[in-house]
């Protein structure tokens, strides 16, 4: 997604799931810009799920969840084996749901556990694209 509102114009809500490294150095957690004919801007990650929030018609805010994830095999949680938090937007409507799941510690390619495919595909399916 870029800060462009017009490179992103959708015509019905859909859920969103965004993951994302805290330390990926290609595209910045913070926001940035990609490529170089010209650049273009990006939103950060919060940025981007509150215009989707926007688009979807959510009116809460995003909060941070109790529930961690284990999606690096080579990361550790401050806590415990768990090194992803997960935020999700409140007020969203009927089967549309926005998270952020964060990678504490984490670059642009994580080393995936084995549970990783298991759990987008889950949250996929749990959120179908409205007809």
């Amino acid at each position: 997604m870029y800060k462009d509102p017009d490179d992103c114009i959708p015509s019905k809500p859909v859920a969103v799931l965004q993951i994302h490294g805290t330390q990926d150095e290609q595209v910045h957690v913070d926001g940035g810009t990609l490529g170089d004919n010209p650049p273009k801007a990006y939103p950060s990650a919060l940025e981007s799920l509150d215009d989707w929030a926007g688009y979807d018609g959510c009116t809460g805010e995003l909060v941070l969840t109790p529930e961690t994830l284990d999606l690096d095999r080579t990361l550790q949680g401050a806590n415990g084996p768990n090194e992803t938090s997960v935020s999700g937007f409140e007020g969203c409507p009927a089967g549309i749901s926005l998270e952020l799941w964060s990678i504490d510690g984490a670059d642009h390619s994580p080393d995936w556990t084995d549970g990783f495919g298991g759990l987008v595909i889950d949250y996929l399916l749990d959120h179908e694209k409205p007809a």
